[in-house]
């Protein structure tokens, strides 16, 4: 069984650093019965980077996890997959992505990042995500064969039911500030999956 954990219930923001040269700026957010999610980004001299991504799901929340049989915050480390991004440079991917961990699977979709903002004005250079990048496909000429046809009886399949598809989660915006100044921009779509099949497996 897959639960989705909904960021749009009473979501707080405890806990966020802008971030400097010597200490990672810090995105958290909290929502719900005792779940959070946070991202820590480094930078050096050139780029920003999204270190190590943290998500803490309660199964004591009975409204989302009402048949868990582990009780308690479960917690979930992963390091962030993506490239670093050039300072003063905005990180844009408008195709969704996937992030998995042992039970669960986050996915973005339309985002919208800039980190260590300089002077408070949002850059407008971007970098784009591999996934917005289109590929193209060698261009192979047509070959023709000799081709003799029989003929055949065809079954008619059985009728199946399309798989539904997967929604695109709901974009919100995120933003920090030092002073009047903003530091950190975001906008992002962001879905939390959890298996609870593979919780049972960490059950004592």
């Amino acid at each position: 069984k897959t639960t989705t954990l909904n960021l749009s219930s009473s979501v707080t923001h405890n806990g966020s650093v802008c971030g400097n040269d010597t200490q990672a700026a810090l995105v958290a957010v909290q929502f719900g019965e005792g779940h959070s999610w946070s991202i820590n980004i480094t930078k050096n001299n050139e780029t920003y980077q999204g270190d190590f991504i943290t998500l803490t799901y309660n199964t004591n929340d009975t409204a989302v996890f009402p048949d868990a049989k582990r009780k308690g915050p479960v917690t979930v480390l992963v390091k962030d997959p993506l490239h670093p991004v050039q300072l003063n440079t905005v990180f844009v991917c408008h195709n969704s992505y996937f992030i998995e961990a042992e039970n669960i699977t986050q996915i973005f979709w339309n985002v919208t990042v800039e980190a260590f903002v300089q002077n408070g004005t949002v850059s407008k250079k971007e970098s784009r995500c591999s996934a917005d990048t289109p590929t193209f496909a060698p261009t192979v000429p047509p070959t023709t064969a000799n081709v003799t046809t029989a003929s055949t009886t065809t079954l008619s399949p059985a009728p199946t039911t399309a798989p539904k598809p997967v929604e695109n989660p709901d974009t919100g915006n995120y933003s920090l500030k030092s002073g009047n100044k903003t530091c950190f921009l975001a906008t992002v779509g962001l879905q939390l999956n959890v298996s609870q099949d593979k919780v049972l497996l960490f059950s004592f």
